[in-house]
């Protein structure tokens, strides 16, 4: 069976899944408006932006910047991706014209992806980003921030709590769990590396995005720069009962005939 790693290990979950940890807004070059009462996710990270500005020098003020347009990608990418494959519609039609198509931020509420910044905390920052690591950190405390904001200004419930501790034990147990099973059908196979006619590799972490008995779906970032889904692919059927939408899979994908297999997970990141 496959072990943690260290950075599994760190950065893992203590809350039962995805959509479980927490999440708040991101925000577009320009301030979104919106034509609703509840205002989009991107404007909420612009007010936000706004309302502690004077808490912040020159030098952190950059970096907030620098945050606000990655989150923004993040949401709008694999944010996006992961709430169209859980089929969370939009809901908020943004007021006014743009050259510019609208994007996701500026189409669903801080509660509606108040799940996506864990994921952007311990997925997209720390293996997406190349930054150094006070910055990563100097993020991860803006995202504390941005959370704790949220739910004194009541854009999210009022238990939200964004946590970036390490996961327990019973989470690690069926991280490692979901990995040996892939494996131990890849290994009693034996000829997935021979018959494959197509592999897809080289993402530090594939995201879960669907999780069904025998199958799951991953996001993958195309050429375009937008995020899609792939799948399914074929598990054994157990894997279901241990592994979670958000999740990541660092692993190699091997196509047999008209079907998609995980020839070896090397590691798990529970989110």
């Amino acid at each position: 069976m496959v072990a943690l790693t260290r950075r599994t290990n760190m950065l893992a979950n203590t809350s039962p899944g995805f959509f479980d940890a927490a999440q708040a807004v991101a925000a577009t070059n320009a301030t979104a408006v919106c034509n609703d009462v509840r205002p989009c996710f991107a404007c909420v990270l612009d007010e936000f932006g706004k309302d502690t500005k004077p808490e912040r020098n020159q030098e952190s003020e950059r970096l907030f910047q620098l945050f606000s347009v990655l989150l923004t990608q993040y949401i709008n990418t694999f944010g996006a991706a992961m709430l169209a494959a859980q089929g969370i519609a939009t809901t908020i039609n943004p007021g006014r014209k743009r050259e510019k198509a609208v994007q996701p931020a500026e189409k669903y509420t801080a509660e509606e992806i108040a799940g996506l910044l864990r994921g952007f905390g311990m997925f997209y920052i720390l293996f997406k980003v190349d930054a150094p690591t006070e910055v990563k950190d100097t993020w991860w405390q803006m995202s504390r921030q941005l959370a704790d904001w949220m739910v004194k200004r009541k854009f999210v419930r009022a238990d939200f709590h964004l946590s970036f501790a390490p996961c327990d034990d019973y989470v690690k147990i069926n991280a490692v769990c979901a990995a040996g099973l892939i494996n131990a059908a890849a290994e009693q196979d034996g000829s997935l590396e021979e018959d494959a006619h197509d592999m897809r590799c080289g993402d530090p972490f594939y995201v879960v995005s669907r999780v069904a008995v025998g199958k799951l779906w991953f996001l993958y970032s195309p050429s375009t720069g937008r995020c899609a889904e792939f799948g399914p692919v074929v598990v054994p059927t157990a894997v279901a009962n241990f592994i979670k939408p958000g999740w990541g899979l660092d692993c190699k994908f091997l196509r047999v005939g008209n079907r998609w297999h995980i020839g070896k997970v090397e590691d798990v990141l529970p989110i």
